[in-house]
C-alpha cells in the first residue's frame, strides 16, 4: 500500500529496506498522521509509536485512497498532518472473478519473489445481496548491504570518522491478506454494509554488523593524524532455530479490522448513516537473540574515503575479540479500539445560489 500513496502528490513516504513503510503528508512525521480504513481508525502494530505500517496492507485489496491534507470538522482532531482513509473493495454489480500471478527477481540476494492474489464477486437475490471476497499473498526474499559513518573534527580542525559500520541484512517477508464485503439492500433507502479485513506479515530479518566506534586520532609533532584507536564489535541479530522464527529475528505483525455501517435516507432532506468497528493490531517477537562480540584498545588504519569510510584493524586476531553480551527477548505489544459513530445531514445554503449541507452526529472510540 505504501508504494501507491508514495504516488498521491503531497505524500512522501519512509522506507525500510528499500520498501514504503511510514507516511509523510506535508513534510510532518508519521506520527502526526492517521490512517483510517472505511472511515475507522486503524491502530499501530508497534509498540513505541503511532505509525501504521503501509506496507502491512496489500494494495490489491484496497479500490481508492482518500487523503485529507487538513482535517476538516466531522474528523478527530488527533492528526497534524492529515489522514488517509483507505476504501476497500465493493460489491460488483454482477458476477466478477480475478486472479493474479507474478515473480520477480532480487539480484542482490539472487532470490526470487512471489504474488498471487484472487478476487469473487456478485450479487444475489434479484441484486438485494452483494459480496465479493479478495486474498492475496506475497513472499519476498531480499536484502542489503550498507556502511554508515559518523564524522567529527578535532581541535586542529582534523575532520575524522569517530563511529562507523559495515552491516549485512537478509530479509524475507511474508504477506497474507484476506478480506470480505456484504451490502444488503433494505429497500431503496436504506443500506447495511459489512466488512472484514485480515493482514498477517512475517518479517524475518538477520543483520550481521561490525562496528567501531570509541574512535580517537592519534596525532605526530605537528598535530597531524597518523593512526587511530578504537573499540571494535562484532553483533549478530537473529532468533531461535525453529519452524516459525528459522534462525531469524521474526516481527509477527497482525492488524485486522471488522465493521457493520448502515446508510438510511429517513426523509427527503434529512439522511443518516451509522458505524460500529472493531480493530486490533499486534505485534509478536519471539525469541529474539543478539550476539555481540568486542575487544578495545585497537589500532587502525584508515582505508577509505568519504564517500566510502573504511577501517583496517592493524594485527587483528579475531580470537582475542572477547564475547561481551548475549541476549533473548519476547516482545508483545497489541493496541484494540471499539469505535461508533452516528452522522446526520441536512441540506444548508448559507450563500444564494449554492448548495451546501449541515452534519451533526457523535463517535465514541474505545482505545
Amino acid at each position: 500500500m505504501g508504494e501507491a500513496l508514495r504516488r498521491v502528490p503531497g505524500i512522501t513516504m519512509q522506507n525500510d529496506q528499500g520498501e514504503a513503510r511510514n507516511i509523510i503528508i506535508r513534510g510532518l512525521a508519521p506520527e502526526l498522521n492517521s490512517v483510517m480504513l472505511n472511515g475507522d481508525r486503524i491502530p499501530s502494530a508497534e509498540g513505541d509509536n503511532r505509525r501504521v505500517q503501509m506496507d502491512l496492507i496489500p494494495s490489491d485489496m484496497i479500490s481508492s485512497i482518500e487523503v485529507n491534507k487538513t482535517l476538516t470538522s466531522d474528523m478527530d482532531a488527533d492528526a497534524i498532518g492529515g489522514s488517509v482513509n483507505l476504501i476497500t473493495r465493493a460489491s460488483p454489480n454482477g458476477e466478477r472473478i480475478s486472479a493474479t500471478l507474478s515473480s520477480g527477481y532480487n539480484p542482490i540476494r539472487d532470490k526470487a519473489l512471489y504474488t498471487g492474489g484472487f478476487v469473487y464477486g456478485n450479487r444475489f437475490a434479484k441484486s438485494t445481496i452483494g459480496m465479493v471476497l479478495s486474498g492475496s499473498y506475497n513472499n519476498n526474499i531480499y536484502g542489503s548491504d550498507n556502511v554508515e559513518a559518523v564524522w567529527a573534527k578535532d581541535e586542529f580542525g582534523n575532520a575524522f570518522i569517530e563511529e562507523t559500520d559495515i552491516r549485512k541484512y537478509d530479509v524475507q517477508r511474508i504477506r497474507r491478506s484476506v478480506a470480505a464485503a456484504f451490502d444488503f439492500k433494505l429497500g431503496q433507502n436504506h443500506t447495511i454494509f459489512a466488512n472484514a479485513m485480515y493482514n498477517w506479515r512475517d518479517d524475518r530479518e538477520n543483520r550481521y554488523r561490525m562496528r567501531i566506534d570509541d574512535i580517537e586520532p592519534q596525532y605526530d609533532e605537528g598535530n597531524q593524524i597518523t593512526g587511530y584507536k578504537g573499540r571494535i564489535g562484532f553483533q549478530t541479530k537473529g532468533g531461535i532455530d525453529n519452524d516459525r522464527n528459522k534462525m531469524a529475528r521474526l516481527e509477527d505483525q497482525r492488524v485486522q479490522n471488522y465493521s457493520l455501517r448502515g446508510e438510511h435516507l429517513l426523509a427527503s432532506n434529512l439522511d443518516m448513516d451509522w458505524t460500529v468497528s472493531y480493530s486490533k493490531a499486534r505485534e509478536y517477537r519471539p525469541n529474539e537473540r543478539y550476539m555481540l562480540f568486542r575487544q578495545s584498545g585497537r589500532t587502525f588504519d584508515f582505508a577509505g574515503s568519504s564517500e566510502f569510510p573504511v577501517f583496517n584493524a592493524v594485527n587483528f586476531d579475531a580470537n582475542a575479540v572477547g564475547l561481551n553480551t548475549i541476549s533473548e527477548n519476547n516482545d508483545l505489544t497489541e493496541e484494540s479500539e471499539l469505535g461508533a459513530k452516528l452522522n446526520f445531514r441536512l441540506p444548508l445554503s448559507v450563500v444564494a445560489g449554492q448548495k451546501g449541507r449541515l452534519r451533526f452526529g457523535a463517535p465514541t472510540r474505545e482505545r
